[in-house]
């Protein structure tokens, strides 16, 4: 038996059957790297529910690929109906003190409302696009691209390029930034997620306050601070007198909304800092 030498295969001219390769093509190349541009965010988003990581890495890639002088990412805040800056580079998106973006107005307010695209080539006047609601003057903006966050229909936020070269601005380079954009969408929607099944864990579903899992958790941290910082920390546990007898008299459903009332009382009694909790039965905690 013979044995085979890995140094002299690797150096013996290639088989008819497996012609050698020149260089790639430089268009096979970027289709390369933009592939494993997909991937990382695939497996990041796989791995991690670090939101701001996540994203960051996200708009870092499109730095790499529009190169614009500013770029920005915006979520949309479902309590309040506004957007907040998650992200801003650059003097023409920096937000300043003005953290929250009417959704009325500027290029993410005119991308959530038709759920499309923007993309202005250079020389297009920003100023006096319909719908964007910025105020006539000198701008500092010129080809931007604001690119929808969505997700089932429902805008998440934004993203925004600002002075792109003109160049970067392909068929490609755009289908590219729109996937990009879709990774950004199930990102913030998985947190949403997350963060729902994280509130139904710790709170108690017939009043909607804490329930006694979280009470503990936060108890032991709480007094924790209190030694360490040498703060008061103070307790309050109460139940409801003759609680019973509104259940024999009127059954548990109408116990129930007591319930929900005494803790709907509570939790607007008390400070921002304070918390409120249902030990359980008619028993609560502050």
């Amino acid at each position: 038996m013979e044995a085979f030498d890995d140094r002299a295969s690797a150096e013996s001219p290639a088989s008819p059957s497996q012609p050698a390769r020149g260089p790639q093509p430089l268009a096979e190349t970027r289709a390369v790297n933009d592939l494993m541009v997909f991937h990382d965010v695939a497996r990041a988003l796989a791995s991690s529910l670090d939101l701001d990581s996540i994203l960051r890495a996200i708009t870092q890639h499109m730095k790499q690929h529009f190169e614009p002088e500013c770029w920005s990412l915006l979520i949309a805040d479902p309590l309040r109906g506004d957007f907040y800056y998650a992200i801003a580079y650059g003097e023409a998106t920096d937000p300043g003190g003005a953290l929250r973006v009417d959704p009325s107005q500027g290029l993410a307010g005119w991308a959530a409302k038709s759920g499309e695209a923007l993309v202005l080539p250079e020389g297009e006047d920003v100023l006096r696009f319909e719908g964007l609601g910025v105020d006539a003057g000198p701008s500092p903006i010129r080809s931007p691209v604001c690119i929808p966050l969505s997700w089932q229909r429902q805008v998440l936020g934004a993203i925004e390029l600002i002075n792109c070269p003109v160049t970067s601005l392909t068929d490609y380079t755009l289908t590219f930034l729109k996937v990009l954009c879709d990774y950004a969408a199930v990102a913030i929607q998985n947190l949403r997620a997350v963060e729902k099944i994280q509130a139904l864990t710790i709170t108690d579903d017939c009043t909607g306050v804490y329930n006694a899992r979280h009470l503990f958790a936060v108890l032991e941290k709480e007094l924790e601070r209190s030694h360490r910082f040498r703060i008061p920390c103070s307790a309050i546990f109460f139940d409801l007198d003759h609680f019973k007898r509104v259940n024999d008299a009127h059954g548990h459903l109408v116990g129930s909304g007591v319930l929900a009332e005494v803790a709907g009382i509570l939790k607007r009694s008390v400070r921002g800092v304070d918390s409120v909790f249902r030990y359980g039965g008619d028993e609560f905690v502050i």
